[in-house]
């Protein structure tokens, strides 16, 4: 899953978004990217490909200032796993940025509408889609206009705005994915994970769906989607940061044991819609007509292989297709067998665990469980099963 870390308040918001982002890698990741609203009311931008150490050192090279700005930690769903498609995203203008953890199910409709009324996309992603439907809407009041966006998307979202043209407020809204808001002194922090802001403040609250927080250096305004005013009690987290990392749970083992409900969710989420039943996999280069044609599915782990016996039953055969299912702790094993099935006519489509190793010619789908600190934990078994049975 996603991670979003924003803050407003007195402090410069690069160190504290940065190192937000950083208490979220366990949630694993392909992509970072920051905004804050510098000096001159000028949006900067930062973005990288890969590990936070890279954004951090594209910060370093063409730094940015202010106090207060949002930050993003990507899994790819639509678009691969590039710079170009990292969020933050922005709208026509770049008067406006949005980051976003979920799943768009309506955003090629939404696209085509907005490019017929001009609007221009530089991205393979879902996410440009609410940039530009804030931007359609906006009239000098974000809220509003995010409002009013949000209002027409389908499928799962958790996202947080900032625009210079109306300055000094963070909008965010929740629709399915959590979204954590923490209560300083004179400053405010929204996040997708309490760890996060854990460091700054203990005093939070999560928004519920339908929720939409307003929150500027003053105070945080809370509303549902249609503008009515909402409340929600404020919680004291009593973890501490090291706590707060293994979820409260007592060590990894336990916490990853129990994740499994979570993870699960995580790995359905942008490849299943949760309204329609559709099944999306923008990361397997491969056709309805491929699929049915698949003659032979090889997979490395037989528990799983025997989960996916009933699955497989009906699936047309003819075709030369090869699909290799990775396990725990063997990326590079796997990318050498990809590589052994090349130039035999046969198309490579794996399911797998590292997302730092190669992606085969016919596409991936990575596993978004956490970093499996306790190696025999069944977090990621699990995973396998749901990704393949996807």
């Amino acid at each position: 899953m996603c991670g979003i870390v924003g803050y407003i308040g007195g402090q410069a918001a690069v160190p504290i978004i940065l190192d937000g982002l950083k208490r979220l890698e366990y949630r694993g990741y392909d992509s970072a990217g920051i905004a804050v609203l510098e000096k001159g009311n000028c949006l900067g931008v930062r973005r990288a490909q890969g590990k936070l150490r890279n954004l951090e050192e594209a910060l370093r090279l063409s730094p940015v200032e202010g106090s207060y700005g949002i930050g993003h930690t990507r899994w790819a769903t639509h678009g691969r796993p590039t710079e170009e498609n990292a969020h933050p995203h922005r709208d026509c203008h770049g008067d406006i940025v949005v980051v976003h953890n979920g799943i768009v199910e309506n955003y090629l409709s939404l696209k085509q509408q907005l490019v017929e009324e001009g609007h221009r996309f530089v991205t393979e992603t879902d996410t440009e889609v609410i940039a530009h439907l804030v931007e359609k809407h906006f009239d000098g009041n974000l809220e509003n206009a995010v409002r009013d966006a949000v209002r027409q998307l389908t499928g799962v979202f958790a996202l947080s705005v900032i625009s210079r043209k109306d300055p000094n407020k963070i909008v965010a809204a929740r629709s399915g994915p959590p979204v954590v808001v923490g209560l300083g002194d004179h400053e405010y922090f929204v996040a997708s994970d309490v760890p996060a802001i854990l460091g700054y403040t203990r005093d939070m609250f999560f928004l519920a769906d339908g929720d939409m927080a307003v929150l500027t250096r003053d105070g945080v305004h809370l509303t549902d989607f249609s503008g009515r005013p909402v409340k929600r009690q404020v919680s004291h987290i009593l973890w501490d940061p090291i706590m707060a990392e293994k979820g409260g749970y007592k060590h990894f083992m336990l916490k990853e044991i129990f994740e499994q409900p979570r993870a699960i969710r995580d790995t359905t989420l942008g490849r299943v819609g949760q309204e329609s039943g559709r099944i999306f996999l923008d990361e397997m280069d491969i056709s309805a007509k491929e699929f049915k044609d698949f003659r032979q599915v090889r997979m490395r782990a037989q528990r799983e292989a025997a989960v996916l016996r009933d699955v497989l039953r009906g699936l047309g055969s003819g075709g030369q297709q090869f699909c290799h299912h990775a396990v725990v702790g063997r990326g590079f094993e796997c990318c050498q067998a990809l590589r052994s099935h090349r130039g035999e006519r046969k198309r490579a489509h794996c399911v797998d665990d590292a997302i730092e190793f190669e992606r085969p010619e016919g596409g991936s789908m990575h596993n978004r469980n956490a970093p499996e600190v306790a190696i025999r934990a069944a977090e990621g078994n699990s995973n396998h099963i749901v990704r393949a049975s996807v």
